[in-house]
């Protein structure tokens, strides 16, 4: 029943007229419908063809299939090499850098943007920072590291005071937990040795005790611990080991599926994965729920009840494949594969209805819940040039949500067409050449005088013919692919360029000439060819003659009119010539300093 309303709506809206221009009654009515059916789920955004979004100037609807799509993930690339974990506290991501230098050195992040909000480091703590941490509020503890592989350092982050905590029983820190007022470390020696977490008065050993030998290399280190209604639980390589938290005893102890596997545990479920296999175990009463496998090595697993994907309610298991081969989204109970995504990062995180992933040197946050590359690809497949017809308010409002996706621009030839309404014919061309100079230092001697070197890549070159007879202002956009450009002046006109390793962009401003003037300038755009490459305007401006006469004036001095620049630089229009008109009417006024006043002339 539900389908055929949705092919229903999708059929009146696809072929009942809709009018171009201005939105009518009937196209305010349609747009409601849709509406409608996107939000109780009758229609996907994706069954919407993207010209029918923009006749019924559904702009809002357009941002978010884009967003959804390409700008569902944020990145922090690190300075260096090797760092851990994504770690949530509080409203934020904390990462340590697990690199020699700096070691235990945490990197604070904002969970909205991935800002780097401060780094927080203490030179005693790196010491005794070591690959197994637990955060409890404002609390980091840590140990195994190589200074001494029998220590947990405790870091109060506020306060900066530093405590450590010696094994009483077993060798090396494996594992640590906090539950109340306990501290609980595990050990290479089948033991958990407990504390009181605030006054690190030592408490009790739990121990397996299967037989007497103190030789740890042949028992099992405790590599995980869970407390679940008053059993504290330990798993080791190959067993899993459950004591009475009250009185110590050992209750049972059982064999793990994946010997040496990883485990993770989320509310009373273990996790336990090896290679492309894993398995789920309950831990109220031990037995195995699920099993399953991946088609690639698993480098960590997570389960979340965080709603990561829009149409699925309920826990997740989340699979991050080794070597950066994507995520995978299990439903928890079915074990159905859900989504799968390209993307890149090793260790997850899950919070506030997103992904956190790290790798070697990057940070990553996905927002993946509305993200379909299959429909998507449709979607930008359905946009038809001679479908578009807007006017200059409709134009305006369709770049907002396109700037940034040059290949949709592109696509859809609303620049073009844009241009073509007002008269405007516009060409580029690249060349290469020069395009700079850098300092190097010669081969084999990194300490040695450095000499200048040029620099060969690509310039684009462009020119703009108004063919009406309207003087215009026309602002001037550009993105492309393969290395950015930097700041080039032409006749006082700079072009802004934004740095990307994988994407430029820039804009200008300058006003036009009509009768079939000319408009020329370039810019550089870096060593490598550039790829999808675009100019389109983002404003064409009717200006007056007289005004554009008077702004002349005033720019080049041509004038003594005070009055005129200040009219000029109250003009949001000119605001990029704002600082150039404040340079002349500061000549102006030392000008009249110069000659003072005198009355008899």
């Amino acid at each position: 029943m539900l389908r055929q309303a949705s092919i229903l709506i999708l059929a009146i809206i696809l072929f009942s007229p809709l009018v171009h221009a201005k939105m009518t009654a009937q196209n305010l009515g349609k747009r409601e419908k849709v509406r409608y059916a996107i939000d109780n789920g009758i229609l996907s955004v994706y069954d919407i063809p993207f010209d029918t979004f923009v006749k019924l100037e559904m702009w809002d609807e357009i941002r978010f299939v884009l967003e959804a799509n390409n700008r569902n993930m944020i990145r922090h690339t690190f300075s260096g090499l090797y760092y851990s974990r994504p770690y949530q506290v509080d409203d934020t991501i904390w990462v340590f850098k697990n690199a020699a230098d700096d070691r235990g050195t945490i990197h604070v992040f904002d969970s909205e943007t991935l800002d780097l909000i401060t780094e927080l480091k203490n030179k005693t703590y790196s010491k005794y920072d070591g690959g197994v941490r637990k955060i409890h509020g404002d609390i980091v503890i840590s140990g195994s590291s190589d200074q001494d592989v029998d220590t947990a350092v405790i870091w109060h982050t506020r306060t900066n005071e530093i405590q450590t905590i010696k094994l009483e029983f077993g060798h090396y820190v494996s594992s640590i937990e906090v539950d109340g007022d306990r501290l609980y470390i595990g050990s290479c020696g089948e033991a958990i040795n407990t504390w009181n977490h605030e006054t690190q008065e030592f408490v009790r050993t739990y121990s397996a005790d299967r037989d007497a030998t103190k030789d740890w290399n042949k028992k099992e280190c405790i590599n995980k611990i869970k407390i679940i209604d008053n059993r504290l639980i330990g798993v080791g390589e190959k067993t899993v080991f459950i004591w009475d938290i009250r009185s110590g005893k050992l209750l049972e102890t059982y064999a793990k599926i994946l010997p040496n596997a990883i485990v993770t545990f989320y509310e009373n479920d273990m996790a336990e994965y090896k290679n492309g296999r894993f398995v789920i175990r309950n831990l109220t009463h031990g037995e195995v729920i699920a099993r399953g496998r991946a088609e690639k090595p698993i480098e960590d697993l997570i389960i979340t009840s965080e709603k990561i994907l829009a149409d699925h309610d309920g826990k997740l298991l989340i699979l991050a494949l080794r070597h950066n081969r994507g995520l995978l989204f299990y439903d928890f109970s079915s074990l159905e594969l859900l989504k799968r995504i390209n993307t890149s990062g090793e260790t997850l995180m899950a919070y506030k209805n997103a992904i956190f992933a790290t790798d070697d040197r990057n940070l990553y946050k996905y927002d993946v819940a509305n993200k379909d590359s299959e429909r998507y690809s449709k979607f930008v497949e359905s946009i038809r040039p001679e479908d578009l017809v807007l006017d200059e308010e409709g134009y305006y409002e369709l770049l907002k949500r396109l700037q940034g996706y040059p290949e949709i621009i592109e696509r859809s030839g609303i620049a073009r067409e844009f241009m073509i309404s007002k008269k405007l014919k516009r060409h580029h061309s690249f060349k290469y050449g020069k395009i700079g100079e850098r300092l190097v230092s010669p081969k084999g001697n990194a300490n040695g005088e450095k000499y200048k070197e040029d620099v060969y890549g690509y310039k684009a070159f462009y020119e703009v013919k108004n063919l009406s007879r309207d003087y215009y202002l026309v602002m001037l956009a550009s993105e492309w692919s393969g290395e950015y450009g930097k700041h080039v002046s032409e006749n006082g006109n700079a072009w802004d360029v934004e740095a990307s390793s994988r994407r430029g962009s820039g804009h200008q401003v300058f006003f036009i000439q009509p009768y079939g003037s000319k408009y020329k300038n370039h810019f550089d755009l870096g060593e490598k060819e550039p790829v999808n490459f675009l100019i389109y305007p983002i404003k064409i401006e009717t200006v007056s003659e007289s005004y554009y006469q008077n702004f002349t004036k005033a720019l080049n001095g041509r004038t003594s009119d005070r009055e005129m620049i200040d009219r000029y630089l109250r003009d949001p229009l000119v605001e990029p010539w704002h600082d150039q008109l404040r340079q002349k009417k500061k000549e102006l006024d030392q000008d009249k300093d110069e000659k003072g006043f005198w009355p008899f002339r």
